[in-house]
């Protein structure tokens, strides 16, 4: 078995080498169709390995697995060198899946510099980390997940080896170096195993339940607020494409992670389905931000499971004795930080445009169709297991509001169909939905609270280039003349409006449309309007308080 990996894994890797080479002297070859091919045919094994059976490092603790226990993997050294090579498994591949998509120098960066090195390691590698996703009984077996993984790390090398030899080997200026020092850990941890942690460092010791509002639960939600926002500064002043490719690169890593408890064999259970709010935030972000029209599904996780998430981290819902360390742990607070501030980030950096009336007026109406679809999948469900989708099913969320919410359940209205018995709590859930809705018009208050401070921070980036811009033009303009002197003589007795525009941060409203307007020395001009008409726009712009959109002013000849 593991002769046969080693040999498959070459040849797959020599074949498509040498195919990409050979197809390279036709003058019809698509360099970036074989790519995009290539990586279709990554996702599709990798999703076929990852999901169609556990992984054996998954019970990791502190570097010793029972699941593993007899082979040399099962500790030590070669336990840590499996988790490693994974883990790299993971991000090079995710990678590679994104670079035909995007094509940005800086992923073709991480390719030639870091994945290209790491993806040989892991070739070198493979066995032990065959045997800590399968388990050494399995490996012995001719295990199907073994071949695939094989197949995978091959494509990985191959395609890692042609962004290499064609766009320059190690060659990297500074800038970039400095700028992969932070870009490839951040890569990491965004695809990061949720067995690591554990994997590590062990359980931690941490007396007190991490579910009240201590310390501890404090700093989680605090690490939940400080990520958007040091994403949101690393990114703001990137291109649309940049950030999406980020953005989709993290929602993907985060998604591989959260789906390692929710695999094939779990959707067979229709009650372990998940339809709770925050986990279909997980299969909502990946693709809205692959499929660029979906903006009424965006704005439904905009303003419902930005709420539902903030609420489910400040009352989590998990085992008062987990552990700080734990897989399930860690995979919670994945979830609903990705369902928290993922959507608010799309929007500050411009992805989808920020929210009318309208796009809330659709997310309610798609809030009432899920809510009342959870109604009944909870009712229906019920009848074969315990389950409580967005809690509307139990008193968790009664309890924590007192005994006046526990009361409101007592009204109870049953359904009995054959066999089945659908039980509702009507005044509750109507209720709770109320409640929801009313919440769901607040975050409209908070949203325009954050995007005002990111106009204010985008004015003035806009302003400094702008000013950056203006000196050059000056200079270019006066061709050696001093500074003092005007850069249009014939208008040194003038103030002009040349075809003069603004528009207020991303509103599609003109607060002036090209406006012309000439006054002479010695004349006394006055503008009349009413509100909205643009007078107080065009004299901060005369005056240099805020930017223009386009045209010119010239006052006295100078610009």
């Amino acid at each position: 078995m593991v002769y046969i990996s080693y040999i498959l894994s070459i040849v797959v890797t020599l074949g498509l080498a040498l195919l990409y080479f050979c197809l390279k002297k036709r003058a019809k070859f698509n360099k970036n169709l074989y790519f995009k091919i290539s990586a279709i045919v990554l996702a599709v094994l990798f999703f076929v390995r990852y999901m169609f059976g556990d992984d054996a490092l998954s019970d990791t603790l502190k570097l010793t697995s029972e699941a593993l226990s007899g082979s040399f993997v099962g500790s030590g050294f070669w336990l840590f060198c499996s988790l490693m090579i994974n883990w790299f498994i993971y991000a090079i591949e995710l990678l590679l899946i994104l670079l035909p998509f995007f094509n940005k120098k800086f992923m073709s960066n991480i390719v030639r510099i870091f994945a290209f090195p790491a993806s040989i390691l892991c070739l070198i590698f493979l066995y032990p980390a065959q045997v800590g996703i399968i388990g050494e009984t399995a490996y012995n077996a001719f295990n199907f997940r073994a071949f695939l993984m094989a197949i995978e790390v091959a494509v990985c090398v191959a395609l890692c080896f042609i962004v290499f030899f064609e766009q320059g080997k190690f060659k990297i200026n500074k800038k970039e170096g400095l700028q992969l020092l932070y870009i490839v850990p951040l890569m990491l941890l965004a695809i990061m195993p949720p067995y690591m942690l554990q994997a590590f460092f062990g359980y931690a010791r941490i007396s007190v339940a991490i579910k009240e509002l201590n310390l501890y639960h404090r700093i989680i939600i605090y690490i939940g607020i400080i990520i958007p926002i040091a994403l949101y500064f690393l990114l703001h002043k990137k291109d649309k494409d940049t950030c999406r490719a980020v953005l989709l690169y993290i929602c993907l890593g985060t998604l591989i992670s959260f789906s390692l408890t929710h695999k094939a064999a779990s959707f067979l259970n229709i009650t372990a389905w998940p339809f709770h709010l925050c986990n279909t935030a997980m299969y909502i972000m990946p693709l809205c931000l692959i499929f660029k029209k979906w903006d009424k599904l965006f704005y439904f996780t905009l303003f419902i499971n930005v709420l539902g998430a903030f609420l489910a981290m400040a009352m989590p819902n998990y085992s008062d004795s987990l552990n700080f360390t734990s897989t399930g742990m860690l995979i919670f607070y994945i979830n609903h930080y990705i369902a928290f501030f993922m959507p608010i980030l799309i929007v500050a950096l411009r992805i989808y445009q920020r929210p009318k009336l309208k796009q809330f007026i659709y997310s309610m109406v798609a809030f009432l169709i899920y809510f009342v679809l959870i109604l009944i999948i909870n009712a229906w469900f019920s009848n074969y297991a315990e389950v409580d989708y967005f809690f509307v099913n139990s008193d968790f969320i009664a309890g924590k509001l007192g005994k006046w919410a526990e009361d409101l359940r007592d009204f109870i209205w049953t359904i009995n169909i054959g066999d089945i018995s659908l039980v509702f709590y009507p005044v509750y859930q109507i209720l709770f939905f109320l409640v929801y809705v009313l919440l769901g018009g607040g975050m409209w208050f908070l949203y325009e609270w954050a995007y005002q401070s990111a106009d204010l921070l985008y004015d003035i980036a806009d302003r400094k280039k702008k000013i950056k811009l203006d000196r050059l033009a000056l200079e270019a303009r006066l061709d050696g003349r001093s500074e003092e002197e005007p850069m249009n003589e014939e208008g040194k007795d003038k103030l002009e409006l040349i075809h003069f525009s603004k528009r207020y941060g991303s509103s599609n409203v003109m607060a002036v449309d090209d406006a012309n307007l000439t006054i002479n020395c010695g004349e006394i001009f006055g503008f009349l309007g009413p509100n909205g008409a643009g007078k107080s726009t065009i004299i901060k712009s005369i005056v240099g308080i805020q930017p223009i959109t386009d045209g010119r002013i010239e006052v006295c000849g100078y610009d």
